[in-house]
């Protein structure tokens, strides 16, 4: 089966979290049957963060449960591998230095975009709001994602929360992974 990572050219030019949001939607149609999806601990939850572990290890643990689930899944039916496009998000949500050509506008619109994101406009929600109703919520109120998995500790990440929640409302398939315990045989 496919494991659906999208167009990496098309994901760093996007400029938004509703751009991101149509990349992702595009790769979507390309696929003729229901894509499925993983959701997780990223940032926000999972047990390292529980045990106390720093952020930053915990995050990059959690990210490698996510690829391997993901990757595991992927030989029996379509994944859609959010990964690529929440790295993208991130660097919006941050400000992260883009570095962007300049499309003929005026020497201060130019000047503006290179230190905000917004061009100098501010706005009143969040921007994990934002992130949540310009990017998640699109993918899956377009009916394009069948099924949603949830790894262990999705209770924890506030937005593994969200997914689950607008799941049920919107009437996508929600399956949970259960993780497999490896406990040593004892030798005789």
């Amino acid at each position: 089966m496919e494991l659906l990572k999208g167009n990496r050219t098309a994901i760093s030019g996007a400029r938004s979290y509703r751009a991101l949001a149509e990349v992702a939607l595009m790769d979507l149609r390309q696929l003729s049957e229901p894509v499925a999806m993983v959701c997780g601990p990223i940032k926000s939850g999972g047990a390292l963060l529980r045990k106390g572990c720093d952020p930053a290890e915990a995050k990059k643990s959690n990210r490698a449960k996510l690829n391997g689930v993901i990757s595991f899944l992927s030989r029996e039916r379509a994944i859609f591998n959010q990964l690529p496009f929440l790295d993208r998000a991130e660097e919006l949500r941050t400000g992260k230095r883009l570095r962007r050509k300049w499309t003929g506008k005026s020497v201060r619109d130019y000047v503006l975009s290179l230190f905000s994101r917004d061009g100098g406009k501010r706005e009143s929600t969040s921007d994990r709001d934002r992130l949540r109703n310009e990017f998640h919520l699109p993918i899956l109120a377009s009916g394009l994602i069948g099924t949603i998995y949830f790894l262990d500790g999705w209770k924890d990440s506030v937005g593994s929360r969200w997914y689950h929640a607008q799941a049920k409302e919107l009437g996508v398939e929600i399956r949970y992974v259960i993780p497999i315990l490896k406990k040593p045989v004892a030798k005789r």
